[in-house]
């Protein structure tokens, strides 16, 4: 993947590939954030990475991962704003992990996306102290907008010509 300079982007503890939908494509990303730091240093420099390859490809997107921050914290960068995505919590859970008890792990989704997304716990997975996570996307997301006029616009009445009789534009 390349960013907006067109330099090769190093996709530093994160990967992304994209999957052709009935009609669209989205992009999937996943990404491993740096423990203790929040949204500076190496976790900011991920985040451009990222913010880089999402907006190069402007399309929907899914970025799926172990955060280790809470969303509010990463909510301070405006990421989430930068690359026009929507934070979402797993509906089920308090925590996502026990470790600290906080919720680490979530998925930022484009905006489009946001309302045909849905983030569940996987109460089987074997990745403790962490929760699994199933994303859900409803396939058929994508709505067919129309115009449609209720109302015809309203017109200012023109009674005539302002410079010249009706005569004048004759042949």
């Amino acid at each position: 993947f390349f960013g907006l300079d067109g330099q090769r982007l190093q996709c530093d503890n994160w990967t992304a590939t994209v999957v052709r939908m009935k009609g669209y494509d989205v992009l999937f990303i996943s990404v491993y954030m740096q423990t203790g730091v929040g949204p500076q240093g190496i976790n900011l420099h991920r985040m451009a990475q990222i913010a880089a390859l999402v907006n190069t490809m402007a399309i929907e997107f899914v970025i799926a991962g172990d955060w280790n921050m809470t969303p509010d914290e990463l909510r301070t960068s405006d990421f989430d704003q930068c690359i026009s995505g929507t934070i979402v919590e797993p509906e089920d859970a308090e925590f996502t992990c026990a470790q600290g008890g906080r919720t680490i792990d979530y998925c930022i989704v484009s905006r489009s996306l946001a309302g045909s997304f849905r983030l569940e716990v996987d109460k089987g997975a074997p990745w403790s102290p962490h929760v699994g996570l199933v994303g859900r996307l409803q396939a058929q997301h994508k709505e067919k907008w129309i115009i449609v006029q209720e109302k015809a616009a309203e017109l200012t009445q023109c009674h005539g010509p302002r410079l010249h009789p009706w005569e004048y534009y004759s042949d």
